[in-house]
């Protein structure tokens, strides 16, 4: 995700700059898109976000993914239903919530709440060269299959997150003692290189991480018809 800059207030700065900085993030912005996957059934309306399975994840990151994951998949389309009410509709049916559903458990869950999928997210740490809590989460959209009696997995994909990534940047000035705050600098851009000038956002809340690495994820679930 990044945020096209905008020419702060500086006196100086010119069309021709904001053309270079229009030009650089629409650059950035195409190539880091990701492609949508394509589900491999018939698209789902309404999803329910089962309880994340964590391992070894801090508590309060593991609850913010659980919070919020719904949000991530209504925006592309989807009626979403948050995981803290897809546990109590588990625990109806006499459901697991550790494990990806059986085709019995799909079956009463589409009879008497009338979903159409479940999605099923783990989450783990893995060994980071940045010395952080880094970890992956996988998503895998489980479906009952229109074809058969078993269970047909729509789509899976995994991210990785942690503390400390870095989710979006800016072009920016130096800082002085009149000018605190950063500021997009009218000074010449190609002749500074792109990078010496760029301030870093990162992901540091557990919210933030969570939203991070939602919006990667969600990317790549088609949006609905």
């Amino acid at each position: 995700m990044v945020r096209a800059p905008t020419v702060a207030g500086r006196a100086g700065a010119g069309p021709c700059l904001a053309a270079l900085v229009a030009g650089a993030a629409l650059l950035v912005s195409c190539s880091s898109a990701p492609e949508p996957v394509p589900l491999r059934g018939p698209a789902p309306r309404r999803i329910a976000v089962m309880p994340i399975q964590a391992v070894g994840l801090p508590p309060d990151v593991v609850a913010a993914l659980d919070e919020s994951a719904h949000l991530a998949i209504e925006a592309r389309g989807y009626e979403a239903v948050p995981a803290v009410v897809t546990a109590n509709m588990l625990h109806a049916v006499g459901a697991a919530l550790d494990e990806e559903p059986p085709r019995a458990v799909l079956d009463e869950l589409q009879r008497r709440f009338e979903l159409d999928a479940l999605m099923w997210r783990g989450a783990r740490l893995e060994t980071s060269t940045r010395g952080a809590d880094d970890y992956v989460v996988e998503w895998h959209l489980v479906a009952a299959d229109p074809r058969g009696t078993g269970v047909l997995t729509l789509w899976a994909q995994r991210v990785a997150g942690g503390p400390g990534r870095i989710v979006d940047w800016r072009i920016t000035g130096p800082q002085s003692a009149y000018e605190t705050n950063p500021f997009l600098s009218d000074e010449n851009l190609i002749a500074r290189e792109l990078g010496g000038v760029r301030t870093d956002i990162e992901a540091v809340t557990p919210r933030e991480q969570a939203d991070d690495v939602h919006g990667r994820l969600a990317a790549l679930l088609p949006d609905a018809p």
